[in-house]
């Protein structure tokens, strides 16, 4: 298939609170393409860091890639969810869905944080998944520790995330992946801001507590044995422990020369991989809908 031109637009959603991260497909319409819907992690992130993967795939195919910026995160508030229990996340997402592709199910791919939304979706609105990708995500469950822990690790997190300038920030980013690039820094800069004479995340403290804290409260492991088919793809050098055997519908692959930072790490790789599988999945269900 030749190359397609893609366009980019963002805005906040009229269909809920969430800011939205938007690439489509010149060729992309509700009857001819498909619909992806991209959960972004924790840290200095936002729907802006789905830009190189929306790249590959809409470029690939007639496709249309939805990336929110989740509560607390971007440009989205905080309070635009009642609590960051990852099940009420999921909920708001669904919401969204609802609104911006209707009755049509949609490719759900979350990373990390985002893989834990991404399965109570699955889980609580199976309507709304047509298939289900968990990048370095999902599989785990968070450390149980102390709230009093949680808050100090915060407090933390948010000293060691200040910079002097946006060229420090950057500088800091750079070393922690094996590639840059002008998209990569176009998104990160939508993670941070200018505050009180230095750089910050935009992720506040009390978020960085209020996600941990929920997501001991409300493991994703409670959902593994009600999990749909769906594939994991793990960085090589990432710590995360293959699927437990309670998520027996998981499919387990590892992505060479890369860790937790897939998407920065194999961009093209994973690209390719998550259009297969999609691919894959479609055919699937059509066999399985038209076998009596």
């Amino acid at each position: 298939m030749s190359p397609h031109a893609v366009q980019y637009r963002s805005g906040t959603s009229s269909h809920s609170r969430l800011f939205l991260h938007q690439w489509t497909s010149a060729g992309w319409s509700p009857t001819e393409g498909e619909t992806v819907v991209f959960l972004h992690g924790m840290g200095a992130y936002s729907g802006a860091n789905a830009i190189e993967l929306a790249q590959r795939v809409c470029e690939a195919g007639r496709v249309r890639l939805l990336a929110p910026d989740l509560p607390g995160y971007g440009r989205t508030p905080a309070a635009a969810v009642e609590s960051f229990d990852p099940a009420a996340t999921a909920q708001l997402v669904a919401e969204f869905l609802g609104g911006a592709s209707g009755d049509t199910a949609t490719h759900v791919v979350g990373h990390s944080r985002g893989a834990d939304i991404a399965a109570f979706l699955a889980v609580d609105s199976p309507a709304r998944v047509a298939s289900l990708v968990l990048l370095d995500g999902g599989i785990a469950e968070w450390e149980r520790v102390p709230t009093e822990v949680v808050r100090a690790d915060a407090a933390n997190f948010d000293e060691r995330c200040r910079y002097r300038s946006m060229k420090d920030y950057f500088a800091s980013l750079r070393g922690q992946f094996r590639r840059w690039s002008p998209e990569l820094e176009w998104a990160f800069e939508r993670a941070a801001e200018v505050s009180d004479g230095s750089v910050r995340l935009v992720q506040r403290p009390e978020v960085y507590a209020g996600i941990r804290q929920a997501g001991i409260s409300r493991q994703v492991s409670s959902v593994w044995t009600e999990l749909p088919r769906a594939l994991h793809l793990a960085g090589a050098e990432s710590p995360l422990l293959p699927p437990p055997a309670e998520a027996g519908q998981v499919q387990c692959e590892t992505v060479r020369r890369s860790g937790h930072f897939l998407l920065e790490d194999a961009p093209d790789y994973v690209a390719a991989r998550l259009r297969r599988w999609w691919s894959d999945e479609l055919a699937r269900l059509a066999i399985r809908a038209a076998t009596p």
